[in-house]
């Protein structure tokens, strides 16, 4: 993915933001909570630092669900739309590494249908059979991070 500026929005369009640069990587990811905040069999997301995203609209009705794992040191904040509820964005505390980059859902991204392509999967332990390995993507078992 080669773009220097992208829109994004939920699906009621009342929140819109902007990316520029490249992402850090473009991530698939296989774990229970992926599933049940996409409502699908896996997330599709792409990390970039935190100063390469800006919202542009509607950051009054941005909600924010504060996600703690079991045996987790780090506490994940799921930043979504309060009025559609679509999930915008994730970002985390607790390792402080990882506290300058966000993780921005590729679906809510304005982009063609060939413009992006996942680099690596993660919690492939818990890839459903029926979805096969993306090709050419690293493989994780867990997270790497």
């Amino acid at each position: 993915m080669s773009y220097s500026k992208i829109k994004g929005s939920c699906v009621c369009e009342k929140i819109r933001y902007e990316l520029t640069g490249q992402p850090i990587t473009n991530i698939i990811c296989h774990c229970d909570t992926c599933r049940k905040i996409t409502g699908s069999v896996f997330m599709a997301n792409s990390m970039y630092t935190k100063e390469n995203f800006k919202i542009t609209a509607g950051e009054d009705i941005l909600k924010v669900y504060d996600d703690k794992p079991p045996g987790s040191k780090n506490t994940i904040h799921r930043h979504f739309c309060s009025i559609c509820s679509s999930p915008i964005y994730t970002t985390s505390t607790g390792t402080p590494e990882y506290e300058s980059v966000l993780t921005v859902t590729s679906g809510t991204m304005d982009l063609g249908n060939d413009s992006w392509k996942p680099l690596m999967e993660m919690f492939c332990m818990r890839r459903r059979g029926f979805v096969s390995p993306f090709e050419g993507t690293d493989k994780h078992e867990k997270t790497p991070y």
